[in-house]
């Protein structure tokens, strides 16, 4: 979490440097590093969504993000980190508040650059 400190470094054999419990730490980058959100509702029917899923994409727009809806998945992105997370929780809730069955979701780290 945010502010936490790590007592003990180490680098493992992959050059990775990891904390003393175990975690590994963010490797370095020179490039932009970008959150992606992906957010799966079901019951889904190609060309035919239901509310659930309706609800969903709204409450992410509405939140700020701009979507790409595909087959397996919808692509969330927004300006910063916090916007992906913040989308993607009006999501899930207007999702289930509509009745879906299932929901999942995936937060993607990307980066460029460097």
């Amino acid at each position: 979490t945010t502010g936490d400190t790590v007592d003990t470094i180490e680098t493992g054999d992959n050059g990775r440097q990891h904390g003393a419990e175990g975690f590994c730490l963010p490797e370095p980058y020179d490039g932009y590093m970008a959150v992606i959100g992906e957010v799966l509702v079901e019951p889904f029917v190609p060309g035919a969504p239901g509310p659930h899923v309706v609800a969903a994409w709204a409450a992410a727009e509405a939140a700020g993000a701009t979507l790409e809806v595909g087959p397996f998945g919808t692509i969330v992105r927004a300006a910063t980190e916090a916007g992906v997370l913040d989308a993607l929780d009006a999501a899930v809730r207007a999702a289930v508040a509509n009745g879906a069955t299932r929901v999942s979701t995936q937060i993607v780290r990307e980066t460029s650059g460097g």
